[in-house]
């Protein structure tokens, strides 16, 4: 069982699997895909760098059995999410809390203390499986996709391989 009371801490779109569990799993933007809840600590969804962000860090970071984040599903084309999530996690964020590399417009994370991405950064172990990436890739108005079978196995496989890697808590 989770010792941190209230986990998650913040409101949004996802659902609670095992709190014991070391992987939460990131779908980027509107995507569905069937991931047995036992699997994870917990799957959501994030649309935008900043707040939706935001959220995903304080979740994480409350809960200290996460170790791995993995980050799948198609980038939302103008927020770049995915982008931010990866960038926060390799370069932190600048003295204006601005998120270092990302190639969003506003991928500033004001309402975190700097502790909180530090520990993001050290806590977890980001994993992409996001694809497409690039602006050119990405269909602009998709407005619910559903993973092919074959990123579903991939995912599933990752879930697995990161339960053999799990270091324990943080």
């Amino acid at each position: 069982m989770n010792d941190e009371p209230g986990w998650p801490v913040m409101a949004g779109d996802y659902r609670v699997g095992s709190p014991e569990n070391p992987v939460a799993i990131l779908v980027i933007g509107r995507g569905q895909v069937e991931v047995p809840l036992e699997l994870c600590a917990i799957i959501g969804t994030v649309k935008t760098e900043n707040m939706g962000l935001e959220k995903v860090i304080a979740n994480v970071v409350s809960n200290p059995r996460i170790r791995f984040l993995v980050v799948c599903g198609k980038e939302e084309f103008g927020h770049f999410p995915a982008d931010a999530v990866i960038n926060v996690w390799r370069n932190g964020v600048d003295d204006r809390r601005r998120v270092r590399g990302a190639r969003s417009a506003i991928p500033y994370l004001c309402n975190l203390e700097e502790d909180a991405v530090e520990r993001f950064r050290h806590q977890v172990e980001v994993i992409d499986l996001v694809y497409p990436k690039e602006a050119m890739e990405i269909v602009a108005y998709d407005p619910i996709y559903f993973f092919e079978p074959e990123r579903r196995e991939q995912l599933l496989s990752v879930i697995d391989d990161c339960h053999r890697r799990d270091p324990g808590r943080y």
